[in-house]
């Protein structure tokens, strides 16, 4: 579980299925936490870290992709020109998630650190971002 705010004062940012099932949940006080499950693991949540990973993901993407898109939550890279070099999707994911579990990123599940790290890529990516883009309501 991460956890953020001062030290008197921590509050929950992210919570796993268990914590979620046992009644944590995201902006509940620590100290409420620990009254309702007496054993788990709060790891302080660190925004810059999460941000410096989180550039670090992009820059892997245009390993594989001139056309990235950096989001809060998600990285997003155009593949179908890409894929004369690396091959059809089914090959091309392949070695993305090769390239990022041999860096220590592994998707789900953290692996070599304790920030949970993902890279969301899709085909045709930058269409869709244009099109969400020009479609804001």
């Amino acid at each position: 579980m991460l956890v953020s705010g001062l030290a008197n004062a921590r509050t929950i940012v992210s919570a796993n299925p268990a914590a979620r099932e046992a009644g944590l949940r995201v902006g509940q006080k620590l100290a409420a936490a620990q009254a309702l499950l007496a054993q788990f693991e709060a790891v302080p949540y660190d925004q810059a870290a999460v941000d410096r990973w989180h550039r670090f993901l992009a820059a892997v993407a245009y390993r594989y992709s001139a056309e990235v898109a950096l989001f809060p939550h998600a990285i997003v890279l155009e593949v179908s020109k890409s894929m004369g070099l690396f091959g059809p999707w089914p090959r091309f994911e392949r070695l993305l998630r090769a390239d990022l579990t041999a860096l220590g990123f592994a998707q789900g599940r953290p692996q070599g650190g304790k920030v949970r790290r993902h890279l969301n890529a899709c085909d045709n990516g930058m269409r869709a971002w244009g099109s969400a883009r020009t479609n804001r309501v």
